[in-house]
C-alpha cells in the first residue's frame, strides 16, 4: 500500500559572509634643517696690511745684520768708498807741496820725500778711523733697525694671530651650529619612528581585532545555517513520516471494514450504507 506523497525542501543556506575592513597605518618623513655656517676669510686690506708688515721687518733684519756685522757687504763698500776719498785729499795735499816745493826750488828727494810718507801714513790712519766711526755708526743704526723689524714682524704676527682667532671663532661657531642642527634631526627623526611604529601596532592591533570579530561572526553564523538545515530537514521528514503513518491507517482502516461488512450485516465502513 502506497503513502502519501512526502514534501522535500532543501533548508540549507549560505550565510552572509562578513568581510574584514583593516586600517592603514601611514608614518611620515620628518623635515630636516640644515646649519647655516659662515667662512671668514681675512680682508684683501688686512692682507696687504700684514704683507707689508711682514716683508718690511724681513727687509729691515736684513739691513740690521749688514750694519751689525764689520765684514758685510756694506763696510767692504764703506771702506772702498773712503779709501777712495782719503786718496783722493792726500793726493790733492801732495800736489800743493809739491807746488810749494816747485816755487821753492826742491826737488824730489829729502823733505818732499818724508811729507809723502807722512801723508800717506795719516791716509791711512784716516781710513782706519773713519772706518771705525761708520762701524760704530752702523752698530748703532743696526740696532735701531733691528728693533723695529721685531716690531713690524711683532705686529705682523700679532694680526695674523688675531685673523686667525676670528677664524677659530668661526669655525667653532659653524660646529656647533651643525650639532645642535644634528641633535634637533636625530630628535626628529627618531620622533618620527616612534610615531610610525606607534601607528603600525595600533593599526596591527586593530585589524587583527577585526578579523577576530568578524571570523567569530562568521562562524556563529554559518552554525546558525547548519543547525537551521538540520533542524527544517528533520521536521520535514518527521511530518512526512507522520503524513505516511496517517495514509497507511486510513487505507488500513478502510480495508478492515470491508473485510468485516458480513459480519456487521452489511455495513460498509467504506460508503457508510448496507449490502
Amino acid at each position: 500500500m502506497g503513502g502519501g506523497r512526502g514534501t522535500t525542501t532543501d533548508f540549507s543556506y549560505d550565510p552572509a559572509v562578513a568581510e574584514t575592513v583593516k586600517a592603514g597605518s601611514t608614518g611620515y618623513n620628518p623635515t630636516l634643517g640644515e646649519a647655516t655656517t659662515g667662512n671668514y676669510n681675512t680682508g684683501s686690506q688686512m692682507s696687504g696690511i700684514i704683507g707689508d708688515l711682514s716683508s718690511r721687518g724681513t727687509s729691515m733684519w736684513d739691513k740690521a745684520q749688514e750694519f751689525l756685522d764689520p765684514s758685510s757687504q756694506y763696510y767692504k763698500d764703506q771702506r772702498g768708498y773712503l779709501s777712495e776719498a782719503v786718496a783722493d785729499a792726500t793726493q790733492q795735499t801732495t800736489n800743493q807741496q809739491n807746488q810749494i816745493f816747485a816755487q821753492r826750488g826742491i826737488g824730489s828727494g829729502g823733505i818732499k820725500n818724508i811729507l809723502s810718507n807722512v801723508n800717506a801714513n795719516r791716509s791711512g790712519e784716516s781710513v782706519r778711523q773713519g772706518m771705525k766711526d761708520l762701524v760704530a755708526q752702523g752698530v748703532g743704526q743696526g740696532t735701531q733697525l733691528a728693533g723695529v723689524a721685531n716690531q713690524a714682524t711683532s705686529a705682523a704676527g700679532q694680526f695674523t694671530g688675531d685673523e686667525a682667532s676670528r677664524g677659530l671663532q668661526m669655525n667653532l661657531a659653524n660646529l656647533q651650529a651643525t650639532n645642535t642642527m644634528n641633535m634637533a634631526n636625530m630628535d626628529a627623526t627618531n620622533t618620527a619612528s616612534q610615531f610610525g611604529a606607534a601607528a603600525s601596532n595600533q593599526a596591527s592591533l586593530f585589524n587583527a581585532g577585526a578579523e577576530n570579530q568578524a571570523n567569530l561572526y562568521n562562524a556563529q553564523a554559518q552554525d546558525a545555517a547548519t543547525q537551521y538545515d538540520l533542524t527544517s530537514t528533520y521536521n520535514q521528514n518527521l511530518a512526512n513520516a507522520q503524513r505516511n503513518d496517517a495514509w497507511n491507517n486510513q487505507w488500513l482502516n478502510m480495508g478492515m471494514g470491508v473485510a468485516l461488512a458480513p459480519f456487521t450485516g452489511g455495513t460498509s465502513l467504506i460508503a457508510g450504507a448496507t449490502t
